[in-house]
């Protein structure tokens, strides 16, 4: 989004610059949600997390936290501003925070846990079975079919995302 001019950038010239977009139509449906839900959130005592002063910052920021501690304050104002996607639950969020911080998790970030949604070889798909096993992610029958299977789905698809939409279309 181009920003207006004046004094308005970084998190206290939100209101600002989000009314401006907004009346100048610079700024239009997902988008215009999304930064009204993070207007709502600040304007209710959320907080940012470290290192967020712009829409590009916090993306920055909460795509790959620097540590766990990051990665939680993501977490919390992303479900105080409404915005987590559909289908995270905080419990099992919470268990993986945990389950990292205390070293018993085959990655050391959330992020990297995106290599479950795809594993690129028998090792890594293990480490994400058991895991997901440990913190109570997949139940022993999801287990047995990720086994079975190899952890592949219909057309080659891996995990339940990849797989649904191949099964949709």
């Amino acid at each position: 989004m181009p920003r207006p001019e004046g004094r308005c950038c970084g998190v206290f010239g939100f209101n600002q610059r989000v009314a401006y977009a907004k009346k100048h139509d610079m700024m239009r449906g997902k988008e215009l949600e999304e930064a009204e839900k993070v207007l709502q959130a600040l304007d209710s005592g959320a907080i940012l997390p470290a290192g967020c002063t712009d829409e590009k910052s916090c993306k920055a920021t909460c795509e790959n936290p620097k540590n766990i501690s990051v990665a939680r304050e993501c977490f919390a104002f992303a479900e105080k501003a409404g915005l987590l996607p559909p289908g995270v639950d905080k419990e099992k969020a919470e268990k993986m925070f945990a389950l990292i911080e205390s070293g018993k998790a085959p990655f050391k970030s959330p992020k990297e846990f995106e290599k479950c949604e795809s594993p690129e070889d028998e090792e890594t798909l293990n480490k994400c079975i058991e895991f997901g096993m440990e913190a109570g992610m997949i139940s022993a029958e999801e287990v047995a079919m990720i086994k079975k299977t190899g952890g592949k789905g219909p057309g080659g698809c891996r995990g339940r995302e990849q797989c649904d939409n191949y099964c949709k279309n």
